[in-house]
């Protein structure tokens, strides 16, 4: 009689069930969720995911300590590979008396320090197939002990058997529910699929993504990875909350206003993104000038293409004049606004439009402070809306075209 379990018939996972010994299986083939192959069961549409989701949707929300919010069952089943796409009932699950927290380390036993050791010492020989028993006897003793499905993954992806390694690891995170580390790893494993399973791996990593954030949820990685998965998958209004929720932990970052205004645009909420730009200008133009160097040209052209999308051509000539004024030092030049029939302000040389103006003064600001240092994109976009603007000055298009050209 064999003394070790049986990898078949051993109650890690419904995944590692589908395993035989043989050699032959074609199981490693499987896509990581071939259990749960159908469509995710929320609705995929940028406007609704943008319109109902929310952070306190996120499985098995995290409660503080000290929190009177009664705790869900410890006993719950962990999930496999590809359950990260079921959504939970709210509420379900719970009973009165535990509240949720931080547990204390469950100990190993002896047997399963004798058991995991000697299934090591056979990994170290080269004695595969007896370590994978030997860690499987070891994960019995002890389920809730992470230790033990992490040497099993790895005994697995000696063997080239990434599947399995994968699906042990995604059980064994559940045991260490707020060991950031042990979901990193998973996610960054799935991650590295790039074949026709793309899709299904991408949304395993996004749970394992949602698991550290409700451990810590300052984690600003996390929040990143999160975001660009959510992208990917087309959930589109999701990414676009948890830029979001980034701004909250980076205030007025810019890469993450591009990143948003980008796909406000995408979805067609445009005024969210310009809502976010403007509490972000009225912060940096509060500042010292030389002390901002984060917003930039860049920032400017993407605030004018968001107006643009909306066909908001006259604001946008407006507020690009405004920005490129306070970005080139001369912010406290107001008096240009009233100039909204044409872009004199811009033009290369002083004469002969701009000495026409009262307020102006030559030689306060260098040459370079006006024209000559509007970037090339910026006066390719005052032109052409010019010709889209109200006035639809085509003259003065033109001009701003020539020059470019000249």
């Amino acid at each position: 009689m064999n003394e070790y379990p049986d990898p078949n018939a051993f109650g890690i996972s419904p995944w590692l069930g589908e395993y035989s010994n043989s050699g032959d299986s074609d199981d490693d083939d499987k896509p990581f969720s071939t259990r749960t192959l159908a469509e995710p069961t929320h609705d995929t549409s940028a406007e609704s995911s943008l319109e109902t989701y929310n952070e306190a949707d996120e499985t098995d929300e995290y409660v503080p300590e000290d929190s009177d919010v009664p705790s869900e069952s410890f006993d719950e089943d962990i999930p496999q590979v590809g359950d990260a796409r079921r959504e939970p009932e709210r509420g379900a699950g719970r009973y009165k008396g535990v509240k949720r927290g931080h547990r204390k380390p469950i100990e190993p036993t002896g047997q399963f320090k004798a058991v995991r050791s000697q299934a090591m010492s056979a990994f170290i020989d080269g004695k595969e197939d007896l370590a994978e028993q030997l860690a499987l006897q070891a994960i019995q003793t002890n389920p809730e002990i992470y230790d033990g499905y992490s040497l099993l993954s790895t005994i697995y992806t000696a063997r080239g058997e990434e599947n399995k390694a994968l699906t042990v690891l995604f059980n064994g995170a559940h045991t260490r529910p707020r060991n950031v580390e042990g979901w990193t790893k998973l996610a960054q494993l799935l991650l590295e699929c790039t074949d026709e399973r793309r899709n299904l791996a991408v949304a395993d990593a996004l749970y394992c993504y949602s698991r550290i954030i409700q451990a810590d949820s300052q984690n600003i990685n996390a929040r990143y990875q999160k975001a660009a998965l959510n992208r990917e998958l087309g959930y589109l209004g999701r990414a676009v909350l948890e830029y979001e929720q980034l701004l909250k932990l980076l205030p007025h970052n810019t890469k993450i206003l591009q990143h948003l205004a980008e796909l406000c645009a995408a979805i067609d909420s445009v005024d969210r993104a310009l809502d976010h730009y403007g509490e972000s200008i009225a912060y940096y133009q509060s500042a010292e000038p030389l002390n901002v160097t984060s917003f930039t040209w860049s920032d400017v052209n993407v605030i004018i293409e968001l107006y643009g999308f909306q066909l908001r051509y006259d604001d946008g000539i407006s507020q690009l004049k405004s920005l490129s004024r306070w970005l080139l030092g001369r912010q406290f030049d107001i008096f240009w606004d009233s100039y909204t029939e044409d872009d004199r302000e811009w033009d290369t040389d002083d004469e002969p439009r701009r000495l026409q103006v009262q307020e102006f003064r030559p030689g306060k600001h260098a040459p370079v402070a006006y024209g000559s240092s509007l970037p090339l994109e910026l006066r390719i976009k005052l032109g052409v809306y010019r010709l889209k603007s109200s006035s639809q000055n085509v003259e003065e298009a033109m001009a701003r075209l020539f020059t470019i050209v000249s």
